[in-house]
C-alpha cells in the first residue's frame, strides 16, 4: 500500500470496477503470481520514495519463484 489505509467502501468500489472490466475473463493464482512478481520488478527502483515503503520480498505471500534451492 503506498497511500496508507483506505476506507473500504474504496476497496469494494475498486475491485467491483476491476471485476466488471475484465468479465467475464478471470485471473487465475499462477496469473496473479506472475503479475505480482513483475509489478515488483518494475516498481523496485521506487523503494524508499513515493509511498513504496514495503519491500516485495518480506511482504510476497508465496515462496519466492526465483530463490536458489
Amino acid at each position: 500500500m503506498t497511500y496508507s489505509s483506505l476506507d473500504q467502501w474504496i476497496l469494494t468500489d475498486c475491485v467491483d470496477a476491476y471485476r466488471d472490466a475484465i468479465s467475464p475473463i478471470r485471473c487465475d493464482m499462477d496469473e496473479l503470481r506472475q503479475y505480482a512478481e513483475l509489478h515488483h520488478l518494475l516498481t523496485l527502483r521506487y523503494l524508499g520514495v513515493n509511498g513504496y515503503r514495503h519491500p516485495w520480498p518480506t511482504v510476497r505471500p508465496w515462496p519466492d519463484p526465483f530463490a536458489s534451492t
